[in-house]
């Protein structure tokens, strides 16, 4: 299966979390700001609410303005004065902090908005009339003091009321803004990572459940990649085992079957003729003897057939140690080619054969290895029409060795190609009378994969129509 990759894979999951806690922290922060905004606006629209209660016109008292109780605007570190009618101080209530004796129209127009930064002073300002002279009462407050609340808490109870009241709507603002960001973050992190184990769990209780075709398919962090990687391929090494497993409980069933077969119609024909030599039913003497070679002859198919799957079960025990010893490779390939000579000549065959006169050393079983290339030149010989041309190659390489046996004889069926090494199996089912067992080529390949080599078979050689390969690897 094709992996998808993407910048996303890149990244693990320590980063994709430090990357969320920065946005989340970023976010809080944002929302502190927003609160403290929000904060500063409640109190500024409920300083300029209840600010009449510091006013002069409030606090001023008409009949005598000596007597005004300025307490609560001593508290936030204001004070009053009395102005003639050319704006001059003529008296003071409180602690004056500024040296200012005389004022402008402009300067007391100027200071009138309490929330004017550029202002050191708010002044409230009440003019009133006395003996026909023209006055005015002039309040005056630290501009800082507006800035926050809590500093004019000991004004009055009804200032502390709402400095309370603000605060507990900034904090309520905040509050309902921070549980939206856990939403979204819980969210946005639930579809990174949750999504992805929710995947995973899905995919391993389909496995649990028999469906061995499961494939995980997403995009995650690294971590994640990693698992659906390792989980897809232990989906597919299930899948192959659990396929290979069911091929081997058929090519057993099968194995069996054939082996009932081949072993019933030699004994079937045992039985028959020993019956009739039993019964005395054949008097002449050279049917007598002919009945007898048949039963000859099966029996030793039926010996035959019992010691290759003897072999053939030995092959397939791992514990059955291997008489290896260090040969020419090459020398002993001449030595095997050799012993079948006569059999290549009675068929009159045109043997070419292409094994190097240098001394190729290689550890391997003499005689394990002998009955694999005797088998695949044995069934060649036997098989083939006369004047079939045979080819046998040697080829040395870095790390490995290889044998070529082929011939452009009559072929292989190309249905019969991936099966051929199959026990039971023959290059064409009229063959099933002519002696061979069907387990030559099974045989041959176990001891080809006992050496850790590779036994494959090439039906479209460049030089006839049948070409079985042998692949040694000199390192095992």
């Amino acid at each position: 299966m094709k992996k998808r990759q993407s910048k996303k894979t890149k990244r693990g999951i320590f980063v994709t979390l430090l990357r969320e806690y920065i946005y989340f922290s970023l976010i809080v922060g944002v929302i502190t700001f927003i609160s403290l905004l929000f904060h500063n606006y409640l109190v500024k629209e409920n300083v300029k609410q209840h600010l009449s209660d510091l006013t002069s016109k409030v606090v001023f008292n008409e009949v005598d303005y000596r007597d005004v109780e300025i307490e609560n605007i001593e508290l936030i570190g204001g004070w009053a004065e009395v102005l003639n009618e050319q704006k001059e101080v003529i008296y003071t209530l409180g602690n004056k902090k500024d040296k200012i004796r005389s004022y402008t129209e402009l300067e007391l127009l100027q200071h009138v908005d309490p929330l004017d930064n550029t202002s050191e002073y708010y002044y409230s300002i009440t003019p009133f009339t006395k003996s026909n002279e023209q006055y005015f009462f002039l309040v005056k407050i630290p501009n800082d003091r507006f800035d926050f609340i809590p500093q004019i808490n000991n004004a009055s109870g009804k200032i502390l009321k709402i400095a309370l009241l603000t605060l507990l709507a900034s904090c309520a603002l905040f509050f309902v803004l921070f549980v939206v960001n856990v939403f979204f973050y819980a969210k946005r992190n639930a579809a990174s990572i949750g999504k992805p184990l929710q995947l995973i769990t899905s995919g391993l209780h389909k496995m649990r459940n028999g469906d061995l075709k499961t494939r995980l398919d997403f995009e995650a962090d690294y971590e994640f990649e990693q698992i659906k990687n390792a989980f897809n391929y232990m989906a597919e090494e299930r899948e192959r085992v659990e396929k290979e497993k069911k091929e081997i409980e058929e090519s057993k069933k099968r194995m069996l079957v054939d082996l009932s077969h081949d072993l019933k119609t030699p004994i079937t024909t045992i039985q028959g003729y020993s019956k009739a030599l039993y019964e005395d039913i054949i008097e002449d003497k050279a049917q007598f003897k002919k009945y007898l070679k048949y039963i000859h002859d099966k029996s030793i198919r039926v010996s035959t057939l019992i010691d290759e799957l003897f072999v053939l079960s030995k092959l397939d025990d791992p514990s059955l140690p291997l008489q290896k010893e260090k040969l020419d490779i090459a020398e002993f390939s001449r030595e095997v080619i050799l012993e079948h000579l006569d059999l290549v000549e009675d068929k009159k065959f045109n043997l070419y054969v292409d094994i190097p006169e240098k001394e190729i050393l290689y550890v391997f079983d003499k005689k394990l290895l002998y009955r694999a290339i005797s088998n695949i030149l044995t069934n060649a010989v036997k098989y083939n029409p006369e004047e079939t041309n045979l080819y046998i190659r040697l080829k040395h390489y870095e790390k490995k060795i290889v044998i070529e046996i082929g011939d452009n004889g009559i072929g292989i069926p190309e249905e019969l190609a991936n099966v051929i090494f199959d026990p039971f199996i023959r290059g064409d089912k009229s063959r099933s009378g002519d002696g061979g067992t069907g387990l030559g080529l099974a045989i041959t390949k176990k001891i080809i994969e006992r050496h850790n080599g590779r036994l494959t078979l090439d039906i479209n050689p460049e030089r006839g129509k049948t070409n079985f390969i042998i692949h040694l690897p000199l390192v095992w």
